[in-house]
């Protein structure tokens, strides 16, 4: 079977094991008030193209990584450091202006943006943005899957 699967099977793994932490979010956002629109029917759209996103990271990583291993503990810290700078825990409004800048430069800054806007303020994202980071994904998605195409018959002369 193709090499593909792995990564896959990966990310399905965790998007089921997402699947149980909405059930609490559901129950909170009831809790505290939060009453979604038709805006929140965007979400589960954002959030597909968050998986896109992070597909078309992992893909070519999954690609090299078995040649050169180092890279791993690479990926593991940039993404760390991706997620941080993500907005997750905070807006951008408190953000310092020159700080601003840099923050909007990460794509999934820019996604964690569009599901608060669908899910908490009932507001539809920016479809410029949405439509970029769909576009990047799908070019770097082919390209991992051409890079792991093309490496599929040195992997195991690497690893022995």
């Amino acid at each position: 079977f193709h090499k593909l699967v792995f990564t896959l099977s990966a990310l399905l793994t965790e998007l089921m094991q997402m699947a149980f932490t909405l059930i609490p979010l559901a129950g909170i956002l009831c809790l505290y008030g939060f009453h979604t629109g038709p805006e929140a029917l965007l979400w589960p759209v954002m959030l597909g193209l968050q998986m896109l996103f992070i597909l078309a990271v992992t893909l070519p990583m999954a690609a090299i990584i078995p040649l050169a291993p180092d890279l791993g503990n690479l990926q593991d810290n940039l993404l760390r450091l991706l997620f941080y700078f993500s907005g997750i825990f905070y807006t951008v409004d408190h953000l310092p202006e020159q700080v601003r800048m840099l923050f909007w430069m990460n794509p999934m800054a820019w996604l964690i943006d569009a599901q608060r806007k669908c899910l908490l303020e009932g507001s539809v994202p920016s479809l410029l943005p949405m439509m970029c980071i769909g576009a990047g994904s799908l070019i770097l998605i082919y390209a991992g899957a051409w890079l792991t195409w093309k490496l599929d018959q040195t992997y195991g002369k690497r690893m022995v």
